[in-house]
């Protein structure tokens, strides 16, 4: 039941986006395939941002929020009008609404979100890079509230399974530093956050930002914040930036950082290990020196690094982390990499790539192709899932 439910969740999602490309091996697929690009069209409306499916809820469940436009009257869910928020004067603000679906049900407006005191709060603007959805429709979003004091816009709204989308409190000075905030631009620009399940509650990472060494990660357990230690490495004492931080649950956490630029570093990649009970973030090496250095001139590749922007470069499975890269191979042009880093193996490793890129002697520089361009400035999402061989991934615009 578990396994079906996952499968129809993820072809909920793949029927709800508007564009997709599939990373083989897909379902039942032998494994090493190229991507394949499967434009779609699906019944949520151009308004209506994907936010992830609930793999172990209902057949078919999958989340999203929109923006109701200010004429449209409260929808009825299980017989009762949803509570929209108050209106302020002057420009009123459209109503932010989650919308579900569900094989059983179709697409529907599902809810409203509350604010920390648990009134109906009429929303903020959300940043598109930071919805996530856990398995049992625990879900997190980030944004912009311009009607609260500058310097304090940045809201989280943040979902316990079963429950409602509700404002969390900010950090204590102790978590979250003079400084730091959960996200650039008041909430709406460079963010790195991910959700997960922790204790039958929603767990969440967020990567603070705000200083020129962002060397810590915020924990929230589901109940309380606590702050983490990044171990960066050497040289990185003046700049070091987080890009990406994703989990399946606080016990496989793993991110992406961009130490000091002179340390041509390519793709660092940290895991979340706890030792005589202290969570702290350490680099783990990638076993393949191509990728791990901006400079690898035996083949032919310089410009090594994350992709940043508007990508979502960093995707968790229980089985294994993807990578997205940016390379500059032999012939001066630039390519986009998708790498498959296997932590079971040996001391971890990078056991699949994929690129279009050609090595110096002219052999294919990765292990596969790509047949894709991922994009950093109009940007994506991505969602895998564990399984056989590499498991299955969905990359959507």
């Amino acid at each position: 039941m578990r396994r079906r439910r996952r499968f129809a969740a993820a072809a909920a999602l793949l029927a709800a986006a508007v564009g997709i490309l599939g990373l083989h091996p897909l379902a039942g697929a032998a494994p090493g395939g190229a991507g394949t690009p499967q434009p779609v069209l699906g019944a949520a409306d151009l308004d209506t941002t994907l936010m992830g499916a609930a793999t172990d809820g209902a057949p078919g469940e999958v989340w999203g929020y929109r923006r109701l436009p200010l004429d449209v009257p409260p929808p009825i869910v299980n017989g009762q009008p949803l509570a929209f928020g108050p209106l302020a004067g002057g420009s009123p603000d459209p109503q932010l609404a989650f919308v579900r679906h569900t094989d059983a049900a179709g697409w529907q407006v599902y809810e409203t979100p509350f604010d920390e005191n648990g009134q109906p709060y009429r929303g903020m603007l959300p940043n598109r890079l930071s919805p996530r959805i856990t398995p049992h429709a625990g879900g997190l979003l980030v944004g912009r509230d311009p009607r609260r004091p500058s310097g304090q816009q940045v809201v989280v709204l943040l979902r316990q399974p079963g429950q409602r989308f509700q404002v969390l409190p900010t950090p204590s000075p102790s978590v979250l530093l003079p400084g730091e905030a959960l996200a650039d631009g008041d909430g709406s620009g460079r963010l790195a956050v991910s959700a997960f399940e922790e204790n039958d509650r929603t767990g969440a990472f967020f990567a603070p930002v705000g200083l020129p060494v962002e060397d810590a990660v915020i924990h929230y357990d589901g109940q309380a914040f606590t702050r983490e230690q990044v171990v960066r490495p050497a040289g990185s004492d003046a700049s070091f930036q987080v890009l990406a931080i994703d989990a399946t649950s606080s016990s496989n956490a793993w991110m992406l950082a961009k130490p000091a630029d002179g340390l041509n570093r390519g793709v660092v990649l940290f895991e979340r290990v706890v030792r005589e009970g202290t969570p702290r973030w350490v680099e783990r090496d990638l076993g393949a020196p191509v990728f791990a250095a901006r400079d690898t001139a035996g083949a032919g590749v310089s410009a090594v690094a994350p992709l940043g922007g508007s990508a979502d470069p960093l995707t968790v499975t229980a089985g294994g982390v993807w990578i997205d890269a940016g390379l500059q191979a032999g012939d001066g042009a630039d390519y986009t990499a998708t790498l498959y880093f296997d932590p079971a193996s040996g001391p971890g490793r990078v056991s699949g790539s994929w690129c279009d890129a050609p090595a110096a002697a002219g052999g294919p520089l990765c292990d596969h192709p790509l047949g894709a361009r991922l994009s950093t400035k109009t940007g994506y999402r991505s969602f895998a899932w564990a399984g056989d061989g590499f498991g299955s991934r969905i990359i959507t615009n």
